[in-house]
Parts: C-alpha cells; sequence; structure tokens
C-alpha cells in the first residue's frame, strides 16, 4: 500500500472516531449542540493539515474572539436588535477583510473569528433571554470538538504528520527527478509536468507552517524543510526556462544540474543535515490587495443582509440553519478566486447530505432495532463517515466533503432517543440548501472577482523586475523567485478549471527573468540582453505585454547584429525572444 492511500486510510480513521466520539460524550453528560462539536471537527480535518496543533490554536484563538465578541454585543445592546445586528454585519466585514490580507497561515483564525460568531450571534436572536446560556454551551461544544480531535489525532496515528511529510517531499522529488531526466535526454517537457510539479509545491509551502508543527520539527529540521523548499522552486523554474534555451549555453545547464544534486543531497539525508549548514532565513512572500478584500467584505455583508431580510420577513423555522450555514460558507470561501466550483460542490455536498440524512432518519436512527440497541445508531454511521472521510482527503473535493457531513449532521442533529420529526426535518433541509444557495449566488454573482486586473498588475510587476535585473547582479535572486511564486500560485489557483494560460505566462515571465540574471551573474554573453531591454522599456511604458509590428522587426534585425558582431551572445537572445513569443501567444 502506498503513502497516499495510507494516509487517506488515516484520516477517514480519525474523523470517524472522533465524530462518534463526540456524540457518545455528548449523550452520556446530555449535552445540547452536538452538531456543533462535530461541525468544528470537520472544519479543522482538512486533506493536507487534519487535526493539528496550529491550526486548532487559529480555531481556539478566532473562537475566543467570536465568543468575546457576541458577549460584548449581547451585554452593550441588549435590548437593541438593530443595533446588534449591524455590529454583527461590521463584524463579518472585518474578519472577511482581515482573511484576504493576512499571511495564509493566520487566514484560518479570522475566518472562525466571523463564522463563530455566526452560531452564538444569530442564536442569541432566537433567544435573546438566553445570551449567556448560549455563548456558554456553543463555546463548550467547539472547544469539545477540537480537543477530541487533537487527542484522537495524535493518539490514533501519532506518526501521521511524518508519514504525511515524508509522502508530499517524495512527490516533489520523484517529479523533480523526472524533469531532469527530460533535460539530460534532450526531451521535450510538457506544461503539465511543469505544473504537477509547481502545485505539489506550493501546496507544501503554503502549509509548511502547519506541516512544522504536525511533524514536529525542531528549527534544524524546519530550516532545512524551509531550503528544500526553495531550491526545489527555483529548480522548477530552472525547468521551464530549459525548454526555451539553446544548447549552447552550458552554464545554464551546470547551474541546473547543480541544483538538481543539491536536492539529491537532501533526499539521501533528508531533514538531518550531513554537515552543518548556514542558518538562513527563508521568507516566502504573499501579495494581498486591500481593494479586492474590500470587495469580499461588501460581498459578505450583502449575502448576509439578505438572508437576514428574509428570515426576519418569512419567519421561517428554517431560517436560523439557512443563515449559520450560509453565513459560514461565505466566509470560508471568501478568499477563493474562483468560488464558481466551489459553489458547485458545496451545493453537490449539501444535496447527498440531505438525501442520506433523509434516509438514515426515516430509516435506521427512527427504527425499532435502533432503540433496541444503541450501539446499531454509531454503527450505521459508519459507511457515511467513510464516504465523508475519502472526499475530505481529496484536495478537489474537501468543499463536497465539509458541506455533506455537516449538513447531515444539522439535518439529523444527534440525540439520546431518535425519532423522525418530519417538519423539523424539512426545516432544516431547506434551511440548509437556502443557505448554500443564497452563499453560492452572491459569491457569484455581487461584485465577482476581477482577477484579470490582478493579473495585468502581476505581470507589469515581473516586467519591471526583469528590466531592473539586466546589467545588474541581484544578491537576493531566490527572494525574488519566491515573490514569483506566490505570483504564479495566484494565477494557478484562478485558473484551476481553465486551460492556465495566466500560469503559463507568469512561469514563462520567471523564466525570463532568471535567464537574465543567470547573464548577469556569469557576467558574459550581456549583449544578447540589449534587445530585451528596449522591447521591454517599452511595454513598461505602454502598461500591456503586446509587440508592434516594428517592434518586432527590430528585435530580429538586433538579433542578427548579435550574431554576426558577439556570436557568444546570440543563444541568449534567441532564448530570450523564444520565450516572449511563447508569452505572446498565450496573453493573445
Amino acid at each position: 500500500m502506498d503513502n497516499e492511500w495510507k494516509i487517506r486510510i488515516a484520516r477517514v480513521v480519525q474523523l470517524s472516531i472522533t465524530i462518534l466520539l463526540i456524540q457518545y460524550i455528548s449523550f452520556l453528560f446530555e449535552m445540547d449542540g452536538a452538531s456543533t462539536a462535530i461541525m468544528s471537527a470537520i472544519v479543522v480535518s482538512q486533506s493536507f493539515i487534519g487535526g493539528l496543533y496550529l491550526k486548532a490554536r487559529n480555531r481556539i484563538f478566532g473562537t475566543a474572539a467570536g465568543v468575546a465578541f457576541g458577549l460584548v454585543l449581547a451585554v452593550l445592546f441588549p435590548e437593541a436588535p438593530y443595533t446588534f445586528l449591524t455590529g454583527t454585519l461590521l463584524w463579518f466585514v472585518l474578519t472577511t477583510m482581515l482573511a484576504s490580507l493576512v499571511h495564509s497561515d493566520r487566514m484560518y483564525l479570522y475566518q472562525l473569528a466571523g463564522y463563530t460568531f455566526a452560531f452564538v450571534g444569530f442564536a442569541i436572536l432566537e433567544a435573546p433571554d438566553e445570551a449567556w446560556h448560549t455563548l456558554l454551551y456553543r463555546a463548550t461544544n467547539v472547544t469539545m470538538g477540537l480537543a477530541i480531535m487533537l487527542v484522537s489525532s495524535s493518539v490514533i496515528y501519532p506518526n501521521y504528520g511524518a508519514l504525511n511529510l515524508d509522502y508530499r517531499v517524495g512527490r516533489i522529488y520523484k517529479r523533480a527527478r523526472t524533469l531532469m531526466h527530460h533535460f539530460e535526454q534532450a526531451v521535450s517537457v510538457d506544461d503539465s509536468k511543469i505544473k504537477g510539479l509547481f502545485d505539489a509545491l506550493s501546496l507544501l509551502i503554503s502549509n509548511r507552517n502547519y506541516i512544522k508543527d504536525e511533524a514536529a520539527l525542531n528549527a534544524v529540521q524546519a530550516h532545512r524543510l524551509d531550503s528544500f523548499l526553495a531550491k526545489t522552486l527555483l529548480m522548477t523554474f530552472y525547468a521551464n526556462a530549459a525548454r526555451f534555451v539553446t544548447s549552447d549555453m552550458s552554464r545554464f545547464a551546470h547551474d541546473y544540474r547543480t541544483l538538481f544534486n543539491e536536492l539529491l543531497l537532501f533526499r539521501r539525508h533528508g531533514l538531518s543535515a550531513p554537515a552543518p549548514t548556514a542558518q538562513r532565513t527563508w521568507r516566502f512572500r504573499e501579495h494581498a490587495f486591500f481593494y479586492p478584500a474590500l470587495r469580499r467584505g461588501i460581498r459578505t455583508l450583502a449575502g448576509c443582509s439578505l438572508m437576514l431580510l428574509f428570515w426576519y420577513y418569512s419567519g421561517w423555522q428554517g431560517g436560523a440553519t439557512m443563515l449559520t450555514l450560509g453565513v459560514v460558507y461565505l466566509i470560508l470561501c471568501s478568499a477563493i478566486p474562483t468560488p464558481l466550483p466551489v459553489s458547485i460542490e458545496a451545493l453537490n455536498g449539501t444535496t447527498q447530505g440531505i438525501v442520506l440524512g433523509y434516509l438514515y432518519d426515516s430509516l435506521i436512527f427512527s427504527s425499532t432495532a435502533a432503540g433496541l440497541w444503541s450501539w446499531l445508531y454509531f454503527v450505521a454511521q459508519l459507511p457515511l463517515l467513510i464516504y465523508g472521510g475519502l472526499m475530505l482527503s481529496k484536495p478537489v473535493r474537501i468543499m463536497r466533503g465539509i458541506t455533506l457531513l455537516t449538513t447531515f449532521y444539522f439535518v439529523v442533529p444527534p440525540e439520546n432517543s431518535p425519532q423522525f420529526l418530519y417538519a423539523r426535518f424539512m426545516d432544516n433541509s431547506l434551511g440548509a440548501l437556502a443557505g448554500v444557495l443564497i452563499a453560492g449566488l452572491t459569491l457569484c454573482l455581487v461584485l465577482p472577482e476581477k482577477h484579470g486586473n490582478h493579473f495585468r498588475e502581476l505581470t507589469i510587476a515581473m516586467l519591471k523586475d526583469i528590466h531592473a535585473t539586466i546589467g545588474k547582479g541581484n544578491p537576493n535572486m531566490l527572494r525574488k523567485m519566491m515573490l514569483f511564486h506566490d505570483r504564479a500560485s495566484k494565477a494557478r489557483s484562478s485558473t484551476l478549471y481553465s486551460d492556465g494560460r495566466e500560469f503559463r505566462v507568469l512561469m514563462n515571465l520567471a523564466s525570463l527573468y532568471l535567464l537574465c540574471f543567470h547573464v548577469s551573474r556569469h557576467q558574459q554573453q550581456s549583449a544578447g540582453l540589449a534587445p530585451l531591454s528596449v522591447l521591454l522599456s517599452g511595454m513598461i511604458k505602454r502598461g500591456d505585454f503586446s509587440i508592434s509590428a516594428n517592434e518586432h522587426i527590430h528585435y530580429l534585425h538586433a538579433m542578427a547584429g548579435i550574431k554576426n558582431s558577439s556570436p557568444e551572445s546570440y543563444p541568449v537572445a534567441l532564448s530570450a525572444w523564444r520565450i516572449l513569443l511563447s508569452v505572446q501567444r498565450d496573453i493573445r
């Protein structure tokens, strides 16, 4: 059995035991709100990171912030519902914006602070006189779900983090080795292989702080992991650039092989360095844009207001479920640049959760057999938990798994003596369905993501970086590559369901930067970059990447002159021209 299936099985077993244990403890101590505790465990337990300390810590801090804000509003404005609602909506806007502006490993803290308050605040609206009780038991349920998830994770699979890290690193190394083999054999590398390595690498980079805690890495091991990621990232850009450079550029091939040999050394020794290494700080920078964050905050405000108005004027019993789940999905998906596919996954999972909830509630939970043998109530859930856990273990099915399990336990709330109440089931089911529909439509239609503007900004920024590098050595080349990684990863996530042209453009521009740096570093063949410098100056002034017919002719004439006057620089000019043509094809 390979590591991937071992990890998936570990995730399913861990999730199943956690959810069943939450229900058992809730029944044993006659606690209300087991659904809230289960949802806490589900949203913490995702495919890559599992129930680990750092994410759970963010969950606890976010929960504490949400509960504290709910308590402040309930105390200050006990008899002012409109003021309470205004504060609630402003809190949702603030947390949504902060989740879009902070580093990815802290984003979840603000998301949790937002939608934890949805659990607390809307319950207070239903029963204002029981505000303190509501705050207390909601916070208790959330904390219990987290605690059980963490304990079960550490007890059942103490080596899960190391297994996960070994699998991820091995996957990256295998793909890097394939690219190097193609380069040595002078075989053309397909775009999909570059993207495959970048995807695996980007996933590990964005979650590296989580996995350091999960695998219990010490300072030296954490530094070695960051070093491996940075060097592999650089090799990825080298592999992409190697598709365009000519065979005459022997120094480029030498640098590429040197990088791969460093990866070989890492693979051989793992996180234990064979000799002391310089403790350099690796910073993987991330772009953040204020106006897109503001748009997302306004979008959340619009969706929440719509659901609140609908609930207020209709007085519908399922309105609380609609509002709670709808706000959770709105905030959770607010920072996703491609909301349509995620909304479809959420609708799919919600529908499956409703159908399975009806079958379980009407045929199993309220049956005579379940009343006679209480263990049947728990055993009957195993197929559902296995199915949902397998979806949670696949990155492309995370949202479907979350919504399926969450919806199931909301429409069929765990109780000591389950009985099928059709009216309650329909209210909760339609509420969950309405919540996911309104959230999905809001994400897709209200101030939709304008990724084209972000892409143009990133492209112009890269052109300026490339132009500034020509003729100047840049000692922080790795740092610049880390910045390029974030630009390309944003294009990758935004074009996940398209042909990926924007991703290729940014990757090829990064390769052009690498080519310019390579020439500056070795201080030779710099004449080959002179036509490129002139061309980039015009592009930056115009603010676009178009190449006019005259610029095309001038570049070709300049290349012909370089071939006659400085033959050793001609491969550089030709390689740069190949990259430019590839970018032009994708931008059109």
